[in-house]
């Protein structure tokens, strides 16, 4: 049996770049998966177009609606180049960082302010335009 799981993004949004780039993209969880088994799925957008299709054959563990997953090195033309295709509205942005580099407190100050602020990418949620 293969899983399906439908994202809050997909080939006319920030994941063009596997159209337009040829990039290969791989999920990553962002918090471990309860010793799940690792399953068959596919990941498809949003849309009504069997065209959306993230990715057709990936193993991966089972998914709670909510859960984040994590897409690296997608391109920096992700979100300039998506569409509100079927009116799904272009992908929030948000900000993973493994750990904060050693900064001035005022300069820290300054990069949480603009994190915050900044909505230029693509989102990284899985069945859910809420987010965390």
């Amino acid at each position: 049996e293969v899983c399906r799981y439908y994202l809050n993004d997909g080939l006319y949004g920030s994941f063009n770049c596997i159209i337009y780039d040829h990039v290969t993209v791989l999920p990553e969880l962002l918090e471990e998966a309860d010793a799940k088994p690792d399953m068959p799925c596919a990941l498809f957008g949003p849309t009504c177009d069997g065209f959306d299709v993230v990715l057709e054959k990936h193993v991966m563990p089972e998914l709670d609606e909510g859960d984040w997953v994590l897409w690296r090195s997608m391109g920096a033309y992700t979100s300039a180049a998506g569409s509100r295709f079927n009116g799904f509205p272009k992908a929030k942005c948000w900000y993973y960082r493994t750990s904060l580099p050693d900064l001035e407190q005022e300069d820290a100050e300054e990069e949480e302010d603009f994190v915050r602020t900044s909505t230029a990418a693509s989102s990284n949620s899985v069945c859910s335009d809420e987010g965390a």
